[in-house]
């Protein structure tokens, strides 16, 4: 009998440990991958908006000032809803906030002509990283509103001639544009200079999906367990 206990006790240790030793190695997996699929995620939607971005500068705006030089628009012609990437693409990712509600978007700047788009501090440092080195994205875990989160920013592109036509000189910015936003912010840009950031928030598991999903899985592995040992134990006294 005493061989029995003695098997049981070892039996009973070897799943103990076994079971400790298998709840931090699932949950150090779990939330690595968890982390990978939550920037991937991330990455991919602002690239996206990045390349909105870039599609309006390239695309859109060469043809609107085409049409400016050939007479056929007002040369104080401004419209943020064709010629804003910024407003465009605040607006497209209002349209799918409903796939993105932990996440929130900001493109900061520290000489935004909107108030709403005025880089914080945080935000600030950020900005003078991407035009003081040559990195092409910036990723950090930080603590916001007391949240674990990820931040995620892609910088504009540098400014160019055609960026200087409306944030370069106020008197020569478009009349449209001046009577929407003022003559007092976003100006005397300078050629070459990344005037802001596209950056994502995201709350690290806020809905506790992985953590329900966790316990979940752990509870099973606890009853698998104590099936295996109750049914050894059951065995041991037939």
């Amino acid at each position: 009998m005493n061989m029995l206990d003695d098997l049981l006790n070892r039996l009973k240790l070897f799943l103990i440990v076994a079971f400790l030793i298998g709840t931090g190695v699932f949950y150090y997996v779990l939330k690595n991958y968890h982390n990978k699929e939550s920037y991937e995620s991330i990455q991919k939607h602002i690239i996206l908006l990045g390349s909105i971005q870039k599609y309006v500068s390239k695309f859109q705006k060469p043809v609107i000032y085409k049409l400016m030089s050939e007479h056929k628009l007002s040369e104080d012609f401004f419209d943020s809803a064709i010629m804003s990437s910024t407003f465009i693409i605040t607006h497209i990712n209002k349209i799918f906030k409903h796939a993105l509600s932990n996440n929130e978007y900001r493109f900061a700047s520290d000489n935004s002509t909107n108030p709403l788009n005025k880089a914080n501090v945080f935000e600030s440092e950020i900005l003078k990283k991407f035009n003081n080195s040559n990195i092409s994205s910036y990723s950090q875990r930080i603590k916001r509103n007391g949240e674990d989160t990820k931040f995620f920013a892609l910088p504009s592109r540098k400014n160019t001639k055609a960026c200087l036509k409306c944030y370069g000189n106020a008197n020569d910015a478009p009349k449209n544009m001046i009577k929407l936003y003022g003559d007092k912010n976003g100006f005397k840009e300078k050629l070459g200079h990344i005037s802001s950031i596209n950056a994502i928030y995201a709350v690290i598991d806020a809905d506790n999906n992985m953590i329900k999903f966790f316990l979940v899985i752990e509870l099973l592995m606890l009853i698998i367990f104590l099936f295996i040992y109750l049914s050894v134990r059951y065995l041991t006294f037939l």
